[in-house]
């Protein structure tokens, strides 16, 4: 019985010690770990003084949205700059632009590559859409994308190259209207952004 009572004791210290010791860790882990993910919103040591708020705590993700944003409407124009350039190449220089085409999808790296571009789009395409012009055509535009994607990632790259030494061909057949309509879709998105932004 003694020993009953005395295991008892021990294990009543350990578990207040650990009580202590919990309660000290836990607000400096909460700090750390919100400190990882608000260090875009302010300095470290701003972070490790300052109490956690849900206020800061929003702050942060409204801070994050904006650079994903930001980095989405690089995405987006980025894109249509593309697609003004591969009208260029495609009415100016016709061979070029049949090779370019092609080249995407002669080996499995650049089969990938062109996937996550795809994707990368896709997803920008999602995020800016509210404050584009047209929104709800580039909404469904971003969607494609990504579904689209996704298919193609469960589809051999062998299968994309075969497709594309069939479709290629008999596109460069129709060069000159393939350029124009790349001018007019990169405007489109170009001029959407815009207008869209000053709205």
């Amino acid at each position: 019985m003694v020993g009953d009572a005395t295991s008892v004791e021990h294990s009543l210290q350990w578990s207040f010690a650990d009580q202590r010791v919990f309660d000290v860790i836990r607000p400096l882990a909460r700090r750390l770990v919100f400190g990882v993910i608000g260090s875009a919103y302010a300095k470290p040591t701003e972070l490790l003084v300052r109490p956690f708020s849900r206020s800061l705590w929003h702050a942060t993700l409204e801070r994050w949205w904006s650079m994903i944003e930001v980095a989405g409407t690089i995405v987006v124009v980025t894109a249509g700059i593309f697609l003004l350039m591969l009208g260029v190449l495609a009415l100016l220089v016709p061979d070029q632009f049949g090779k370019f085409l092609l080249a995407f999808a002669q080996t499995s790296r650049l089969h990938f590559a062109e996937l996550a571009l795809r994707l990368v789009v896709g997803v920008s395409f999602l995020v800016c859409w509210p404050f584009m012009q047209w929104g709800g055509v580039f909404r469904v535009v971003g969607w494609v994308l990504i579904i689209t994607t996704l298919i193609m990632v469960l589809v051999p790259w062998q299968k994309h190259r075969e497709f594309a030494c069939w479709a290629v061909p008999k596109a460069l057949s129709y060069t000159s209207a393939v350029g124009v309509c790349s001018l007019v879709m990169g405007s489109f998105v170009v001029l959407a952004l815009i207008t869209g932004s000053k709205a």
